[in-house]
């Protein structure tokens, strides 16, 4: 039986970070992923898929990731079943992100680049050594045409 599932929407909210026995993360989020035809209206509708990720994908998810941003997901369908209730999820095996929205460019590229003195809270991004690399790679003055392969 065959039972994957690919897909690429963008979160409708931070993704929620869970930890189960102390240790073991879980992250819940939901993206919207747009149908490829249009309907009676001639506009594209959107389904709203929830999806949960663990371990490694979660934390990333966690530390990286907003409402907004465009994710690639791979996993699989998974439906349970709680007090008569029945949920679908997508159980990822893999998530990235591939774009950040416009409106968390500038905040999370801020983000980013400030440092902090709590390395152990989820805002602390870069130590200092990271730091150093984010100005230097943002300091494009010294860079001459002549030295452009292109």
């Amino acid at each position: 039986m065959i039972n994957n599932v690919v897909l690429t929407g963008r979160l409708t909210n931070d993704p929620e970070l869970n930890y189960y026995n102390g240790e073991k993360s879980v992250c819940y989020f939901t993206i919207a992923v747009n149908r490829n035809y249009k309907n009676a209206n001639g506009e594209y509708e959107a389904d709203f898929i929830k999806c949960k990720a663990y371990r490694n994908s979660a934390e990333y998810l966690a530390k990286y990731v907003n409402k907004g941003d465009l994710v690639g997901v791979v996993g699989s369908i998974e439906i349970t079943e709680k007090d008569g209730t029945w949920y679908t999820n997508v159980s990822c095996q893999s998530v990235q992100r591939l774009q950040i929205s416009n409106e968390n460019k500038t905040n999370k590229l801020n983000s980013w680049a400030q440092p902090t003195n709590n390395s152990n809270s989820w805002g602390a991004r870069l130590n200092e050594e990271d730091q150093k690399l984010v100005n230097d790679f943002m300091n494009l003055d010294d860079i001459n045409d002549d030295d452009l392969p292109f």
